[in-house]
């Protein structure tokens, strides 16, 4: 199992591809011999790290709660992420606003955070 610094480390990768919005390659095409423990404490290093720069956990997604999804994708079970919210209020010109929206601010929804 890799440390606690390895750990770190690649989540710290992730959250800056995610700020920067700059792709990734797959962890597990990047590091075969990840394992689902590994995965787990990456994503736990994440969640901390979001949660003291400020997101919320608004809730859970489940995914490929069906045995057929999870066997045809070969998986073990089901999985969840963390939902956020993140709430820019940034202002949006006039010009770029959406016709339907004459608000002065917009809302970012990052999907989801690492599968657990």
């Amino acid at each position: 199992m890799r440390d606690a610094a390895d750990i770190a480390r690649i989540a710290e990768a992730l959250d800056q591809a995610e700020r920067t919005r700059t792709p990734m390659r797959q962890l597990s095409k990047s590091m075969p011999d990840l394992s689902l423990a590994e995965a787990y404490a990456i994503q736990e290093h994440w969640v901390q790290a979001k949660c003291a720069a400020g997101a919320i956990v608004k809730g859970h997604k489940i995914g490929l709660t069906s045995r057929a999804m999870q066997t045809l994708l070969a998986l073990m079970s089901r999985i969840t992420a963390c939902c956020w919210m993140t709430c820019s209020w940034s202002p949006v010109p006039p010009s770029r606003a959406r016709a339907s929206s004459r608000r002065n601010w917009r809302w970012s929804w990052p999907s989801c955070c690492a599968a657990r």
